[in-house]
C-alpha cells in the first residue's frame, strides 16, 4: 500500500527459514522475487494461490528502490479444507528491537476449545540476530521463564509459547517481551481448536517498547456482542516502568453510552 503520492517501486523476496531464496506460486507464475510499482496513493495485490499439498513456510522481505520510501505491508494468509474457508488472519510488518505482546494459554494443547499463543519473529538484517525472550505476568512480575534465539540472515522462527518456555503453566495469560540485537520483525499468533476440531489462527499485534508513548485519547473503532459473538478487549502497558491507569467508555455506533456485560 502506497500512502504517499508519487509512485513508489522495488522487490519482494520468498524466504524459507533459513533465509534462503524461496520459489512460489504467484498468480500465474512461479518465482522467488517479483518487482513492484505501486502509483501514488493505491496499492498492489500479489496472490499466492494453493497449488499443492505440501506446505511452505517462511517469510517476506519488501526491500524498495534506492530513494524510494516503503509500502505499508499487509499480509492475509488462509486456509481451506474440502472447498471451505476455515480460518483467516492478517499480518502488518514491524521492524523494533524491543517489542511486547499478549499471550494466552488454556486447555489441554489441542483438545476442543484449548487456545495457544506464540510468535513468528524474522530477521531481515545482513547479520544473525539473537533475540532474548521473556514471559511477564498481567501485574508486570517476570516469571522468571527465559529463552534465546538464534534467526539467521533473511529467516525466521515461529514456535508457540510452550516450546519457547517448555515450563510455562498450561493456564497462563501475560506478555511476551523480546529483546533483539538488531530490529526483528514480530507477529503474535493465538490458536483455537473450535467445537468441530478445526484449529483456527488469529493474529495479535506486537508493540514497540520504544515507540513514544502519547497521553491522547485512543479509539478502537468495532466490537461486536451478542448473537454468538464475544469481543476480548486487551490493555497492556508497552513501557518498562512506567504504570498507566485511565477509563476506557463504550458507544454504539452513533456516539452514544452503549452498556454491556464486562467480564
Amino acid at each position: 500500500m502506497n500512502t504517499t503520492d508519487a509512485t513508489i517501486a522495488g522487490t519482494v523476496a520468498f524466504l524459507d527459514a533459513s533465509g534462503n531464496p524461496m520459489t512460489v506460486p504467484i498468480g500465474t507464475i512461479t518465482a522467488s522475487t517479483v518487482d513492484y510499482s505501486v502509483p501514488g496513493r493505491r496499492t498492489v495485490k500479489f496472490i499466492l494461490p494453493n497449488t499443492g499439498s505440501a506446505i511452505q513456510t517462511g517469510s517476506i522481505r519488501v526491500t524498495p528502490q534506492p530513494g524510494d520510501r516503503a509500502p505499508l505491508p499487509l499480509a492475509i494468509f488462509s486456509f481451506t479444507s474440502g472447498g471451505v474457508r476455515v480460518t483467516e488472519a492478517a499480518v502488518l510488518g514491524l521492524r523494533a528491537t524491543q517489542l511486547r505482546t499478549y499471550i494466552e494459554n488454556s486447555g489441554v494443547l489441542g483438545s476442543l476449545g484449548s487456545i495457544q499463543s506464540g510468535l513468528a519473529i524474522a530477521n531481515a538484517d545482513v547479520s544473525t540476530v539473537n533475540v532474548t525472550v521473556e514471559a511477564i505476568r498481567l501485574d508486570g512480575t517476570s516469571t522468571g521463564l527465559t529463552s534465546s534465539l538464534s534467526i539467521p540472515v533473511g529467516g525466521k522462527v515461529a514456535k508457540f509459547a510452550n516450546e519457547i518456555f517448555p515450563t510455562l503453566p498450561a493456564t497462563f495469560k501475560g506478555i511476551m517481551r523480546l529483546t533483539a540485537t538488531t530490529p526483528i520483525s514480530v507477529a503474535g499468533i493465538r490458536g483455537r481448536v473450535n467445537e468441530r476440531n478445526e484449529f483456527l489462527i488469529s493474529t495479535v499485534p506486537a508493540i514497540d517498547e520504544l515507540a513514544q508513548a502519547s497521553s491522547a485519547e485512543i479509539g478502537f473503532p468495532h466490537i461486536v456482542d451478542g448473537g454468538g459473538y464475544t469481543t476480548q478487549f486487551i490493555l497492556f502497558n508497552a513501557v518498562t516502568g512506567q504504570s498507566s491507569s485511565g477509563n476506557v467508555l463504550f458507544r454504539t455506533t452513533g456516539g452514544l453510552p452503549l452498556d454491556l456485560v464486562v467480564q
